[in-house]
């Protein structure tokens, strides 16, 4: 008996400006299928049923993590925020040699 599949689907946008972000990059667990977002910000897996650790991840924001029980189609939207990296104050000082 096959087992039966379903696709997860959705798109992935900016937090702060509601724009849609193209090459998401979407990855289940634990079969570690993915997929990212095309032009539009739109992304599609199709996996059998069963429950999945969903990753979404773009370079410079946060990651995003959710779990996911497929057993039906199923519409996921994500918004991911810009990632802040904290820096650190560098002094530099100058003697003149006279």
């Amino acid at each position: 008996m096959a087992q039966e599949k379903f696709t997860l689907s959705g798109v992935g946008k900016d937090a702060g400006s509601g724009e849609t972000i193209i090459g998401v990059v979407v990855t289940a667990q634990p079969i570690n299928k993915g997929a990212a977002t095309n032009l539009y910000g739109f992304y599609s897996l199709t996996l059998p049923e069963g429950t999945y650790d969903v990753e979404f991840a773009y370079i410079g924001y946060e990651s995003k993590k959710m779990q996911v029980n497929l057993n039906k189609d199923t519409r996921v939207d994500v918004e991911l925020g810009i990632k802040v990296y904290e820096q650190t104050t560098v002094v530099i000082e100058a003697v003149s040699g006279e």
